[in-house]
């Protein structure tokens, strides 16, 4: 309850004597707080985060309302669970104000960290074997990332630096095809794959 109580303690040794001390407790009636938590913190962009205020209290009222700011420019009056996709990279700081019914607020924050795609290099080949002269078409659209450069070396002496390249295999053998991705940050990814190439029979 509040209110100021005074809590007394009364001491007594073996043959009797007793003492006493007191102090005042204050009670103050709680106030309304907001609460806000997050199903995840950091991710790679798209990120969609569930942001959950429902924890929030007010013991003398009622709570009616949440004003929610997500840090990228963009406010809405919600419920107290929302569902937020950040479409871009950076650290946003995500806002929650509580309104009760009384006019009584509240406001918690977290801080989301939205991370670029990883780098990762991927590619696919319109065949993978077949006779020679084999001609074959790689496509790196499958990577990740953003990627500023493309290497190709096709294990027969010949290199490609194209997005997209088609390259004639000459001669019978199986070719280790290897694409290395750069980004702007000179950070570098590799994939491989084979091709086999065949003899007339």
């Amino acid at each position: 309850e509040t209110g100021t109580f005074t809590a007394t303690l009364y001491v007594e040794d073996a043959e009797g004597h007793e003492t006493e001390d007191s102090i005042e407790v204050t009670v103050d009636s709680q106030t309304m707080t907001a609460d806000l938590t997050a199903d995840t913190l950091s991710g790679e962009v798209s990120l969609t985060v569930v942001l959950d205020a429902s924890g929030s209290s007010y013991p003398d009222g009622q709570i009616v309302n949440y004003n929610w700011d997500f840090g990228d420019g963009t406010t809405r009056y919600d419920d107290a669970q929302v569902s937020y996709t950040f479409d871009s990279v950076g650290t946003f700081t995500v806002m929650v104000t509580a309104i009760a019914s009384d006019g009584t607020e509240a406001t918690d924050s977290i801080f989301i960290n939205v991370q670029p795609v990883s780098l990762g290099a991927c590619f696919e080949a319109n065949v993978d074997s077949g006779n020679a002269p084999l001609i074959v078409t790689f496509n790196p659209t499958c990577s990740s990332g953003t990627v500023d450069n493309y290497r190709w070396d096709f294990d027969d002496g010949d290199i490609s630096y194209a997005r997209k390249p088609t390259h004639t295999f000459e001669d019978p053998g199986t070719y280790t095809v290897e694409l290395t991705v750069e980004d702007s940050d000179g950070v570098t990814d590799n994939y491989t794959a084979i091709i086999s190439v065949y003899g007339e029979e």
